[in-house]
Protein backbone atom coordinates (compact mmCIF):
# COMPACT_ATOMS: atom_id res chain seq x y z
CA UNK A 1 0.00 0.00 0.00
CA UNK A 2 2.92 2.36 0.59
CA UNK A 3 3.60 2.18 -3.15
CA UNK A 4 0.59 4.26 -4.17
CA UNK A 5 0.50 7.67 -2.46
CA UNK A 6 0.99 9.54 -5.76
CA UNK A 7 -1.90 7.61 -7.32
CA UNK A 8 -4.16 8.40 -4.38
CA UNK A 9 -3.10 12.05 -4.35
CA UNK A 10 -3.93 12.36 -8.04
CA UNK A 11 -7.44 11.02 -7.48
CA UNK A 12 -8.02 13.28 -4.48
CA UNK A 13 -6.78 16.34 -6.38
CA UNK A 14 -9.28 15.58 -9.14
CA UNK A 15 -12.15 15.57 -6.66
CA UNK A 16 -12.66 11.86 -6.04
CA UNK A 17 -13.31 10.26 -2.66
CA UNK A 18 -10.76 7.52 -1.93
CA UNK A 19 -11.06 4.79 0.69
CA UNK A 20 -8.51 2.06 1.46
CA UNK A 21 -9.07 -1.60 2.35
CA UNK A 22 -6.13 -3.60 3.70
CA UNK A 23 -5.06 -6.01 6.40
CA UNK A 24 -3.97 -3.66 9.18
CA UNK A 25 -2.47 -6.53 11.13
CA UNK A 26 0.07 -7.49 8.44
CA UNK A 27 0.83 -4.05 6.99
CA UNK A 28 0.89 -0.78 8.87
CA UNK A 29 -1.21 2.05 7.52
CA UNK A 30 1.05 4.77 6.05
CA UNK A 31 0.97 8.21 7.64
CA UNK A 32 -0.37 9.85 4.49
CA UNK A 33 -3.63 7.90 4.83
CA UNK A 34 -4.31 9.68 8.10
CA UNK A 35 -3.00 13.02 6.88
CA UNK A 36 -5.42 12.93 3.96
CA UNK A 37 -8.29 11.67 6.15
CA UNK A 38 -8.75 8.49 4.13
CA UNK A 39 -11.28 6.04 5.46
CA UNK A 40 -9.49 2.75 6.25
CA UNK A 41 -11.28 -0.61 6.18
CA UNK A 42 -9.52 -3.49 7.93
CA UNK A 43 -10.00 -6.60 5.78
CA UNK A 44 -8.16 -9.82 6.80
CA UNK A 45 -6.51 -10.65 3.45
CA UNK A 46 -3.86 -13.37 3.55
CA UNK A 47 -0.89 -13.87 1.24
CA UNK A 48 -1.56 -17.60 1.25
CA UNK A 49 -4.18 -18.75 -1.26
CA UNK A 50 -5.12 -21.56 1.13
CA UNK A 51 -5.79 -19.42 4.21
CA UNK A 52 -9.33 -19.37 5.59
CA UNK A 53 -8.79 -15.66 6.23
CA UNK A 54 -9.44 -15.08 2.55
CA UNK A 55 -12.96 -16.48 2.92
CA UNK A 56 -13.59 -14.02 5.76
CA UNK A 57 -12.06 -11.25 3.63
CA UNK A 58 -14.38 -12.13 0.75
CA UNK A 59 -17.48 -11.94 2.96
CA UNK A 60 -16.45 -8.64 4.52
CA UNK A 61 -15.53 -7.18 1.15
CA UNK A 62 -18.82 -8.22 -0.41
CA UNK A 63 -20.68 -6.48 2.39
CA UNK A 64 -18.46 -3.40 2.07
CA UNK A 65 -18.77 -2.91 -1.69
CA UNK A 66 -22.52 -3.58 -1.59
CA UNK A 67 -23.09 -1.07 1.22
CA UNK A 68 -20.79 1.71 0.04
CA UNK A 69 -21.81 1.58 -3.65
CA UNK A 70 -18.40 2.49 -5.04
CA UNK A 71 -17.96 3.60 -8.64
CA UNK A 72 -14.56 1.95 -9.01
CA UNK A 73 -12.54 -0.60 -7.04
CA UNK A 74 -8.81 -0.82 -7.78
CA UNK A 75 -7.13 -3.91 -6.38
CA UNK A 76 -3.52 -5.06 -5.97
CA UNK A 77 -1.70 -8.29 -4.98
CA UNK A 78 -2.83 -11.73 -6.24
CA UNK A 79 -4.77 -13.26 -3.34
CA UNK A 80 -6.51 -10.07 -2.27
CA UNK A 81 -7.43 -9.43 -5.89
CA UNK A 82 -9.13 -12.80 -6.19
CA UNK A 83 -11.26 -11.94 -3.14
CA UNK A 84 -12.03 -8.46 -4.48
CA UNK A 85 -13.10 -9.59 -7.93
CA UNK A 86 -15.26 -12.38 -6.56
CA UNK A 87 -16.94 -9.91 -4.22
CA UNK A 88 -17.51 -7.36 -6.99
CA UNK A 89 -18.55 -9.62 -9.86
CA UNK A 90 -22.32 -9.17 -9.61
CA UNK A 91 -22.12 -5.46 -8.85
CA UNK A 92 -20.43 -4.81 -12.20
CA UNK A 93 -23.89 -5.15 -13.75
CA UNK A 94 -24.83 -2.01 -11.82
CA UNK A 95 -21.91 -0.02 -13.24
CA UNK A 96 -19.08 -0.81 -10.79
CA UNK A 97 -15.70 -0.86 -12.54
CA UNK A 98 -12.94 -3.19 -11.33
CA UNK A 99 -9.30 -2.35 -11.94
CA UNK A 100 -6.53 -4.84 -11.14
CA UNK A 101 -2.82 -4.00 -11.20
CA UNK A 102 -0.78 -7.20 -11.49
CA UNK A 103 2.59 -6.53 -9.91
CA UNK A 104 3.95 -9.72 -11.45
CA UNK A 105 1.95 -12.84 -12.22
CA UNK A 106 3.13 -15.86 -10.22
CA UNK A 107 3.10 -17.82 -13.47
CA UNK A 108 5.73 -16.80 -15.99
CA UNK A 109 8.31 -18.25 -18.33
CA UNK A 110 10.32 -20.69 -16.25
CA UNK A 111 8.00 -20.57 -13.22
CA UNK A 112 7.44 -23.77 -11.18
CA UNK A 113 4.64 -25.97 -12.50
CA UNK A 114 2.69 -25.56 -9.25
CA UNK A 115 2.48 -21.81 -9.91
CA UNK A 116 0.79 -22.46 -13.23
CA UNK A 117 -1.52 -25.05 -11.69
CA UNK A 118 -2.59 -22.81 -8.77
CA UNK A 119 -2.44 -19.22 -10.00
CA UNK A 120 -3.04 -19.34 -13.74
CA UNK A 121 -6.60 -20.79 -13.56
CA UNK A 122 -7.51 -18.35 -10.77
CA UNK A 123 -6.22 -15.32 -12.68
CA UNK A 124 -7.92 -16.43 -15.88
CA UNK A 125 -11.24 -16.99 -14.12
CA UNK A 126 -11.12 -13.69 -12.25
CA UNK A 127 -10.14 -11.80 -15.39
CA UNK A 128 -13.74 -12.33 -16.53
CA UNK A 129 -14.75 -9.91 -13.76
CA UNK A 130 -12.04 -7.34 -14.54
CA UNK A 131 -12.66 -4.17 -16.49
CA UNK A 132 -9.04 -3.04 -16.64
CA UNK A 133 -6.04 -5.30 -16.07
CA UNK A 134 -2.83 -3.29 -15.67
CA UNK A 135 0.58 -4.96 -16.00
CA UNK A 136 4.01 -3.56 -15.18
CA UNK A 137 6.19 -5.71 -17.41
CA UNK A 138 5.92 -6.74 -21.03
CA UNK A 139 5.82 -10.51 -20.53
CA UNK A 140 2.78 -10.20 -18.25
CA UNK A 141 1.20 -7.80 -20.74
CA UNK A 142 1.50 -10.34 -23.56
CA UNK A 143 0.04 -13.11 -21.39
CA UNK A 144 -2.82 -10.86 -20.29
CA UNK A 145 -3.59 -9.80 -23.86
CA UNK A 146 -3.59 -13.34 -25.23
CA UNK A 147 -4.88 -15.44 -22.32
CA UNK A 148 -7.02 -13.27 -20.04
CA UNK A 149 -10.60 -12.05 -20.47
CA UNK A 150 -10.33 -8.50 -19.05
CA UNK A 151 -12.13 -5.88 -21.12
CA UNK A 152 -9.03 -3.69 -21.29
CA UNK A 153 -5.38 -4.64 -20.77
CA UNK A 154 -2.81 -1.90 -20.20
CA UNK A 155 0.93 -1.79 -19.58
CA UNK A 156 2.64 0.88 -17.50
CA UNK A 157 6.39 1.20 -16.76
CA UNK A 158 6.37 0.23 -13.10
CA UNK A 159 4.84 2.03 -10.16
CA UNK A 160 6.73 5.30 -10.57
CA UNK A 161 9.86 6.63 -8.91
CA UNK A 162 10.55 10.03 -7.38
CA UNK A 163 13.73 10.76 -9.30
CA UNK A 164 14.53 13.85 -7.25
CA UNK A 165 15.01 11.66 -4.17
CA UNK A 166 18.09 10.22 -5.87
CA UNK A 167 19.33 13.13 -7.96
CA UNK A 168 18.88 16.10 -5.62
CA UNK A 169 20.54 14.68 -2.52
CA UNK A 170 24.15 15.39 -1.67
CA UNK A 171 25.95 12.39 -0.27
CA UNK A 172 29.35 12.12 1.40
CA UNK A 173 30.35 8.81 -0.16
CA UNK A 174 33.35 8.29 2.08
CA UNK A 175 31.37 9.01 5.25
CA UNK A 176 28.77 6.40 4.34
CA UNK A 177 31.46 3.84 3.60
CA UNK A 178 33.25 4.60 6.87
CA UNK A 179 30.09 3.72 8.79
CA UNK A 180 30.47 0.14 7.57
CA UNK A 181 34.24 -0.07 7.76
CA UNK A 182 34.65 0.06 3.99
CA UNK A 183 38.01 1.31 2.79
CA UNK A 184 38.22 3.99 0.06
CA UNK A 185 39.86 1.51 -2.30
CA UNK A 186 37.26 -1.23 -1.75
CA UNK A 187 34.72 -2.05 -4.45
CA UNK A 188 31.15 -2.36 -3.16
CA UNK A 189 28.40 -4.45 -4.74
CA UNK A 190 24.89 -3.73 -3.48
CA UNK A 191 21.49 -5.38 -3.52
CA UNK A 192 18.49 -3.80 -1.82
CA UNK A 193 15.73 -6.33 -1.19
CA UNK A 194 14.00 -8.40 1.45
CA UNK A 195 16.20 -11.28 2.56
CA UNK A 196 14.25 -14.25 1.24
CA UNK A 197 14.52 -17.22 -1.09
CA UNK A 198 13.08 -15.46 -4.12
CA UNK A 199 15.50 -12.53 -3.88
CA UNK A 200 18.24 -15.16 -4.10
CA UNK A 201 20.99 -13.42 -2.12
CA UNK A 202 22.60 -16.84 -1.64
CA UNK A 203 23.74 -16.70 -5.26
CA UNK A 204 25.51 -13.41 -4.59
CA UNK A 205 27.39 -14.98 -1.71
CA UNK A 206 28.57 -17.72 -4.07
CA UNK A 207 29.61 -15.02 -6.55
CA UNK A 208 31.62 -13.32 -3.83
CA UNK A 209 33.43 -16.58 -3.18
CA UNK A 210 34.42 -16.53 -6.87
CA UNK A 211 35.89 -13.06 -6.41
CA UNK A 212 37.96 -14.32 -3.52
CA UNK A 213 39.90 -16.36 -6.11
CA UNK A 214 40.93 -13.32 -8.16
CA UNK A 215 40.74 -10.22 -5.92
CA UNK A 216 40.29 -9.29 -2.27
CA UNK A 217 38.90 -5.76 -2.52
CA UNK A 218 35.24 -6.61 -3.23
CA UNK A 219 32.51 -6.19 -0.60
CA UNK A 220 28.84 -7.14 -0.83
CA UNK A 221 26.23 -4.96 0.86
CA UNK A 222 22.86 -6.65 1.44
CA UNK A 223 20.28 -4.03 2.41
CA UNK A 224 17.08 -5.28 4.00
CA UNK A 225 15.83 -7.82 6.47
CA UNK A 226 13.89 -11.05 6.18
CA UNK A 227 13.47 -14.69 7.10
CA UNK A 228 16.63 -15.81 5.27
CA UNK A 229 19.10 -13.68 7.22
CA UNK A 230 20.34 -16.45 9.53
CA UNK A 231 20.71 -18.91 6.64
CA UNK A 232 22.60 -16.36 4.57
CA UNK A 233 25.01 -15.63 7.41
CA UNK A 234 25.65 -19.35 7.77
CA UNK A 235 26.37 -19.51 4.05
CA UNK A 236 28.87 -16.67 4.41
CA UNK A 237 30.73 -18.72 7.01
CA UNK A 238 30.60 -21.79 4.76
CA UNK A 239 32.20 -19.93 1.85
CA UNK A 240 34.59 -18.00 4.10
CA UNK A 241 33.32 -14.58 3.00
CA UNK A 242 31.69 -13.34 6.22
CA UNK A 243 34.19 -10.49 6.46
CA UNK A 244 33.21 -9.34 2.94
CA UNK A 245 29.42 -9.30 3.38
CA UNK A 246 27.68 -6.39 5.09
CA UNK A 247 24.15 -6.98 6.40
CA UNK A 248 22.72 -3.51 6.98
CA UNK A 249 19.19 -4.46 8.05
CA UNK A 250 16.36 -2.10 7.14
CA UNK A 251 17.59 1.31 5.97
CA UNK A 252 15.71 4.41 4.93
CA UNK A 253 18.77 6.05 3.33
CA UNK A 254 18.75 4.03 0.11
CA UNK A 255 20.16 6.85 -2.10
CA UNK A 256 23.15 7.23 0.21
CA UNK A 257 23.90 3.51 0.22
CA UNK A 258 23.63 3.32 -3.56
CA UNK A 259 25.93 6.29 -4.09
CA UNK A 260 28.47 4.70 -1.76
CA UNK A 261 28.50 1.59 -3.96
CA UNK A 262 30.05 0.70 -7.30
CA UNK A 263 27.80 -1.91 -8.94
CA UNK A 264 24.22 -3.03 -8.27
CA UNK A 265 23.66 -6.79 -8.48
CA UNK A 266 19.90 -7.65 -8.43
CA UNK A 267 19.66 -11.42 -8.11
CA UNK A 268 15.93 -12.15 -7.76
CA UNK A 269 14.41 -15.22 -9.37
CA UNK A 270 10.97 -13.72 -9.87
CA UNK A 271 10.45 -9.98 -10.35
CA UNK A 272 7.36 -8.16 -11.55
CA UNK A 273 9.36 -4.99 -12.06
CA UNK A 274 12.90 -4.20 -10.95
CA UNK A 275 12.38 -1.02 -8.94
CA UNK A 276 15.80 -1.44 -7.31
CA UNK A 277 17.29 -1.49 -10.83
CA UNK A 278 15.74 1.91 -11.56
CA UNK A 279 16.97 3.28 -8.23
CA UNK A 280 20.53 2.18 -9.01
CA UNK A 281 20.34 3.74 -12.46
CA UNK A 282 19.08 6.97 -10.89
CA UNK A 283 22.24 7.02 -8.77
CA UNK A 284 24.36 6.45 -11.87
CA UNK A 285 25.81 3.13 -10.82
CA UNK A 286 25.87 0.27 -13.37
CA UNK A 287 23.71 -2.81 -12.97
CA UNK A 288 24.46 -6.50 -13.50
CA UNK A 289 21.28 -8.52 -13.00
CA UNK A 290 19.96 -12.01 -13.45
CA UNK A 291 17.70 -12.42 -16.45
CA UNK A 292 14.05 -12.35 -15.40
CA UNK A 293 10.97 -10.66 -16.86
CA UNK A 294 11.10 -7.66 -14.54
CA UNK A 295 14.75 -6.95 -15.27
CA UNK A 296 14.21 -7.71 -18.96
CA UNK A 297 11.58 -4.96 -19.11
CA UNK A 298 14.22 -2.39 -18.11
CA UNK A 299 17.64 -3.65 -19.18
CA UNK A 300 18.95 -3.91 -22.73
CA UNK A 301 21.93 -6.18 -22.28
CA UNK A 302 25.22 -4.41 -22.89
CA UNK A 303 23.62 -0.99 -23.45
CA UNK A 304 22.09 0.28 -20.20
CA UNK A 305 23.15 -2.64 -18.02
CA UNK A 306 24.13 -6.28 -18.13
CA UNK A 307 21.99 -9.37 -17.71
CA UNK A 308 23.32 -12.87 -17.19
CA UNK A 309 21.53 -16.24 -17.17
CA UNK A 310 19.49 -16.93 -14.04
CA UNK A 311 21.65 -18.34 -11.25
CA UNK A 312 24.91 -18.18 -13.19
CA UNK A 313 26.94 -16.43 -10.51
CA UNK A 314 30.19 -17.02 -12.39
CA UNK A 315 28.84 -15.08 -15.38
CA UNK A 316 27.69 -12.33 -13.03
CA UNK A 317 31.16 -12.19 -11.47
CA UNK A 318 32.71 -11.80 -14.94
CA UNK A 319 30.48 -8.84 -15.85
CA UNK A 320 30.95 -7.20 -12.48
CA UNK A 321 34.70 -7.60 -12.79
CA UNK A 322 34.57 -6.02 -16.26
CA UNK A 323 32.81 -2.95 -14.85
CA UNK A 324 35.19 -2.68 -11.90
CA UNK A 325 38.22 -2.87 -14.19
CA UNK A 326 36.98 -0.63 -17.02
CA UNK A 327 35.69 2.73 -15.87
CA UNK A 328 34.83 3.81 -19.42
CA UNK A 329 32.41 0.91 -19.92
CA UNK A 330 30.91 1.48 -16.47
CA UNK A 331 30.42 5.20 -17.17
CA UNK A 332 28.91 4.57 -20.61
CA UNK A 333 26.44 2.02 -19.22
CA UNK A 334 25.47 4.36 -16.38
CA UNK A 335 25.01 7.41 -18.61
CA UNK A 336 22.81 5.52 -21.05
CA UNK A 337 20.66 4.13 -18.24
CA UNK A 338 20.27 7.51 -16.54
CA UNK A 339 19.23 9.21 -19.80
CA UNK A 340 16.27 6.81 -20.13
CA UNK A 341 14.72 7.19 -16.70
CA UNK A 342 12.04 9.76 -17.50
CA UNK A 343 9.46 7.15 -18.50
CA UNK A 344 9.79 5.48 -15.08
CA UNK A 345 9.15 8.62 -13.06
CA UNK A 346 6.10 9.06 -10.87
CA UNK A 347 4.99 11.97 -13.06
CA UNK A 348 4.90 9.81 -16.17
CA UNK A 349 3.28 6.80 -14.52
CA UNK A 350 0.63 8.98 -12.88
CA UNK A 351 -0.09 10.65 -16.24
CA UNK A 352 -0.62 7.21 -17.78
CA UNK A 353 -2.87 6.15 -14.90
CA UNK A 354 -4.90 9.33 -15.28
CA UNK A 355 -5.48 8.49 -18.95
CA UNK A 356 -6.60 4.97 -18.04
CA UNK A 357 -9.06 6.29 -15.45
CA UNK A 358 -10.32 8.92 -17.87
CA UNK A 359 -10.85 6.32 -20.58
CA UNK A 360 -13.10 4.29 -18.29
CA UNK A 361 -14.93 7.43 -17.19
CA UNK A 362 -15.64 8.45 -20.78
CA UNK A 363 -16.96 4.96 -21.49
CA UNK A 364 -19.53 5.22 -18.72
CA UNK A 365 -17.29 4.26 -15.83
CA UNK A 366 -17.18 6.30 -12.66
CA UNK A 367 -18.24 9.82 -11.79
CA UNK A 368 -16.71 12.42 -9.49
Amino acid sequence: MCFFPEHIRMLLDEGHIVEVACNNETSSVPDYCREWNLKIHNIPFSRSPFSKDNLVAYRELKKLVTTEEYDIVHTHTPNASVCVRLACRKLRKNGLKVFYTAHGFHFYQGAPLKNWIIYYPLEKLCSRWTDVLITINHEDYEIAKSKMHAIHVEEIPGIGIDLSRFTDCRIDRNAVREEFGIKPEDKVLIYIAELNENKNQSSLIQMLAEFRKIRSDVKLMLVGKGDSEAVLKEQCEKFNVRDCVIFTGYRSDVPALLKASDVAVPSSIREGFGLNVIEAMACKIPVVAYDNRGHRTIIRNGENGFMVPMGNYKAMAEKVNLLLNDSQIAESISKTAFSELKKYTSENVIALMRKIYQLESEQGGFVK
